[in-house]
């Protein structure tokens, strides 16, 4: 069975033509012999189907006059468009989402339909509306949160009507430190007055007993040297009178014979006496002085203490 070419479509070449001319390769055709009619040329990078009689040639031709560059239905690229202003997804200030600047920046919308240029009209329209429905939530939300300002600064300044300002606060502080200070600086000064002149009647208290001290301690050693000489003397004169001379001792040697002489017992006698004597009144002198001085310290601490300040 013998298939016959299909017919050639539109933009297709004939089968065993050359490209572009029709014809066999390598075979030259008689004079006044063609072969079959090929296909209309068409204008490049256009979608049409033109065909084999010339139909919508004239089409083609006119976009073929059109500048070059990428055709409005060619190369689109898939977009992102605003959620709802068709989309269901689309923040809306009635359900509690608001406008970020991220989503505002990330905004893109729709090319317009084919032969239009710009965006889709109602798309812009919807982000419009959104944005003016933000505009009045974000002015609601500042007039609230102003009046709010002002009623808490109307209650803050009812509440400290009677509060010191921080300034005055400030200088008060500083004024009560310095009177502070100053009076520190008196009772210093009192106390270091205080202390000279305690410390100077001290020293003239202990020059005065101590001067009193030597005064009564001469006359003590004046006063038993006398009682003693005196106690002494009598003690000798009373010996004398009771123990003649000749007369044997305790021991049973008589005076004279490898005895002590009288007037060496008597020295003796009487440096006893004098001792005994020196020493007892000396006691009694200086218990009555310590007692003095006992009670003149006393009398001191109560005086001194009384005039402390309180």
């Amino acid at each position: 069975m013998v298939r016959r070419p299909r017919p050639a479509l539109a933009g297709e070449r004939p089968a065993g033509r050359a490209a572009g001319r029709g014809r066999r390769r390598g075979v030259r055709e008689p004079v006044g012999r063609r072969g079959a009619a090929g296909s209309v040329g068409r204008p490049r990078r256009l979608r049409v189907r033109a065909g084999r009689d010339g139909r919508a040639h004239g089409r083609a031709a006119r976009a073929a006059r059109r500048p070059q560059g990428p055709h409005p239905a060619g190369n689109l690229r898939r977009r992102t468009e605003v959620s709802a202003m068709n989309s269901p997804n689309l923040p809306v200030v009635s359900e509690g989402t608001r406008l970020t600047p991220g989503e505002l920046h990330s905004v893109v919308f729709a090319r317009a339909a084919l032969g239009r240029r710009g965006y889709d009209e109602e798309q812009v329209r919807n982000f419009l509306a959104y944005v003016e429905r933000e505009l009045v939530q974000i002015f609601n939300d500042q007039a609230v949160l102003a009046d709010e300002v002002n009623r808490l600064r109307a209650q803050a300044a009812k509440g400290t009507r009677g509060v010191m300002a921080p300034e005055d606060a400030h200088f008060q502080a500083v004024r009560i430190l310095s009177q502070a200070q100053q009076t520190a600086d008196l009772y210093v000064a009192d106390a270091e007055r205080y202390t000279r002149e305690l410390a100077h009647e001290a020293r003239l208290q202990r020059e005065a007993i101590l001067s009193d001290a030597k005064g009564r301690a001469e006359q003590m050693l004046e006063d038993a040297h006398r009682k003693a000489v005196a106690v002494a003397e009598a003690a000798v004169r009373h010996a004398g009178q009771q123990q003649p001379p000749g007369t044997p001792r305790a021991g049973g040697m008589p005076d004279g014979a490898g005895g002590m002489p009288d007037d060496e017992r008597l020295a003796l006698q009487r440096e006893v006496a004098y001792l005994r004597t020196y020493s007892d009144v000396y006691r009694s002198h200086l218990r009555s002085y310590l007692e003095a001085l006992l009670r003149n310290v006393a009398e001191w601490e109560a005086s001194e203490q009384s005039s402390l300040p309180r």
